[in-house]
């Protein structure tokens, strides 16, 4: 079998995750102007024997490429960088996962599960492949269906395509005088060179495995011409794109090489997809600091930080002296800005630490379902803390439409007693269960499992049993509970049907559902007796959670709204809570549908929702998800003006009034 070393380019100022596969060389790019001697643990450094590592700067991944071509006595050299990889698996399994205008699979995280999933570092597969082929490259992108970010138009060649990044990655005149440099080094390449650039096949991003043969003519070929042109450029006043012009014009050659390599030798080369990752920081799961301090995991989009700034403050004021937290905000992304503006509040807050953390690598591309627009896809994480949070036994999860009023220290000094969780009941939820307006015991006991609806809880403020879940259940487990079922209220059912019979129920005063809206007052009132009686008791909640709509910081009369501003007005977002009322109120059916939410019956609102997931049903039925009647009715649908769309459309209408 012949020996093959894929070389993997990593940013040398931050730690990126590392593929692990036999065939795979992790390499720091720049190790020389690298000043963290600790970056280079555990991986390969581009500056020992013969380099040019002091020059990762401008030419990038090309850097790598030299030092492998140097050094490697490899059969077969290949070269790909830290989020794009050469796949080698059967495209018909992939076809829900989403590409770019590059015609990439894009995934969102890079981990160890999607390397595998995709076989980017199948060894067998690769080594299978090379016994009959010379090189791997990327499948040529047809050029004329790119549209260039920098100023939206489409493209009609590759020239035209590195054209319109005129003094954005390239100055005007560098394409002119590569095809100089050509001329004059290699005058017999020079038609090849220009043959790509005036066609529309376009081979970028500098990932293929090459034989050592093939190899040694590419490398002979690019850097003589990279070395003598950097000479040439001008790199006064550039900005930190154009500083890479050389690894941009390397693109250009590589892609000219293999392009004409491939339409010479065709049955020699196999081509394949390139896989695009968003996210490929280095995977660390989240470990104790300080064995003193409360952990509290929350869970937030970027928009929902100045919510959380609030939450914090009111934890802040309410905790005992000498109580610390460790807060951790669960998220898919947070802005740089917001994060900062959270961290240098948290700075002035003693005896509370904030860390942000990105879980998504847990569960890759999982799609899980939202059943409603109110909801959020990040309120998912909570079910997956256990393991998250590895080094810690138990935790206080929350919602972050929430003020607190008094010191959590009681809360997580509760004991579990080998208990999964401690909860409060959701009256609200029992109010549904009397009412059963949409066969919601039905529902709770078949669809979710739950042996008795009415010890449901509510799931915004939780004491987890962390240890015990890990124990109990697998992250697996939850994640095709999580992708493969569409729940009414998401994870809370979820969990619901994890916890029953392993919950000690806790004292309202830990969750207080606000009544927020007139529909909510009145569910409370359908609750059982015992219930309605408990919740009016409560004239000291140490919790509030404006679990419902509107908002306090949507509808200033919603109750204990005077609770949120108070601390809302001491954060570092208070200016921008402002705003975002003060837009609201000019917003007219904005603002009249937050006031429509007092008389609203959220049980109405779930029925039309679930009618709709009824017709939608049939629809499925009748016209089968990737069937041929499918898709003519999706090309009707897109003509929203001619007469059968809106016959079609009024069919519709008319089955959903039916139910």
């Amino acid at each position: 079998m012949p020996s093959v070393e894929i070389y993997v380019s990593h940013r040398r100022d931050k730690k990126t995750f590392k593929p692990e596969s036999k065939v795979f060389k992790n390499v720091v790019c720049g190790s020389a102007i690298c000043n963290d001697e600790g970056r280079f643990e555990g991986y390969l450094r581009d500056d020992a024997g013969e380099n040019v590592s002091f020059m990762a700067g401008k030419l990038s991944e090309l850097s790598v490429l030299y030092w492998a071509w140097k050094n490697s006595t490899s059969d077969f050299i290949g070269l790909c960088h830290y989020r794009r990889f050469l796949s080698f698996e059967d495209p018909k399994f992939l076809k829900e996962i989403r590409k770019n205008e590059f015609d990439q699979y894009v995934m969102e995280n890079l981990s160890q599960n999607s390397i595998d999933k995709f076989h980017i570092g199948d060894d067998e597969k690769i080594e299978k492949i090379l016994d009959s082929y010379d090189a791997v490259i990327a499948n040529p992108i047809d050029i004329k269906k790119v549209q260039c970010c920098n100023n939206g138009k489409f493209e009609t060649t590759v020239r035209e395509h590195w054209r319109n990044y005129d003094n954005y990655l390239l100055k005007p005149e560098t394409i002119s005088k590569l095809l100089s440099t050509i001329n004059d080094l290699f005058p017999d390449k020079l038609k090849i060179v220009e043959k790509y650039l005036n066609g529309d096949k376009y081979i970028g991003f500098n990932c293929f495995i090459l034989r050592r043969e093939v190899l040694d003519e590419l490398c002979n070929f690019i850097f003589p011409i990279l070395f003598k042109l950097d000479g040439e450029l001008d790199y006064r006043n550039n900005h930190c794109r154009a500083i890479r012009s050389l690894g941009y014009v390397g693109e250009i050659l590589i892609g000219s090489f293999l392009l004409n390599r491939l339409e010479r030798n065709k049955n020699k080369i196999y081509t394949t997809n390139v896989v695009f990752f968003e996210n490929t920081e280095e995977k660390k799961y989240i470990k104790r600091e300080e064995k003193t301090s409360i952990p509290i995991v929350l869970m937030s989009s970027d928009y929902y930080i100045p919510y959380v700034s609030t939450l914090l403050q009111s934890l802040f004021e309410s905790k005992a002296v000498g109580t610390k937290y460790d807060v951790i905000i669960l998220n898919k992304w947070v802005s740089p800005e917001n994060k900062r503006r959270l961290e240098q509040q948290c700075q002035n807050l003693k005896g509370i630490s904030l860390r942000f953390y990105n879980p998504t690598f847990l569960f890759d591309d999982s799609k899980f379902f939202v059943s409603n627009t109110v909801y959020a896809v990040e309120a998912y994480y909570r079910m997956f803390s256990p393991w998250l949070l590895p080094d810690y036994d138990k935790a206080i999860v929350m919602d972050s439409d929430i003020i607190i009023n008094g010191d959590l220290s009681d809360l997580y000094d509760i004991s579990l007693e080998g208990k999964l969780a401690a909860a409060v009941k959701d009256f609200v939820y029992q109010s549904f269960l009397n009412e059963n307006l949409n066969n919601d015991i039905e529902y709770a006991t078949e669809t979710i499992g739950l042996e008795n609806p009415y010890d449901y809880v509510n799931t915004g403020v939780l004491l987890l049993n962390l240890k015990e879940l890990r124990n109990q259940f697998s992250l697996n487990y939850l994640v095709e509970l999580a992708t493969t079922k569409k729940f009414r209220i998401q994870e809370q059912d979820i969990l619901n049907f994890l916890l029953q019979k392993k919950v000690i129920f806790l004292d309202i005063k830990w969750n207080y559902y606000l009544e927020v809206n007139g529909a909510i007052a009145r569910f409370l009132e359908s609750s059982p007796e015992a219930s309605y009686n408990t919740y009016q008791s409560c004239k000291d909640p140490v919790i509030l959670h404006y679990a419902s709509q509107p908002k306090p910081w949507d509808c200033l009369e919603v109750k204990f709204s005077d609770e949120f501003w108070l601390m809302a007005r001491k954060t570092y977002f208070y200016e921008i809570l402002l705003q975002r009322l003060m837009m609201r109120q000019f917003q007219p059916a904005v603002n009249d549908l937050s006031s429509k939410m007092f008389l609203i019956s959220t049980a109405k609102e779930q029925t039309m929702i679930r009618n709709r997931e009824k017709v939608r049903h049939i629809l499925d039925l009748t016209f089968p998800r990737g069937s041929y009647r499918r898709e003519c009715l999706k090309r009707v649908f897109r003509n929203k003006g001619s007469r059968f769309y809106k016959l079609t459309r009024g069919i519709y209408r008319k089955v959903l009034s039916l139910y």
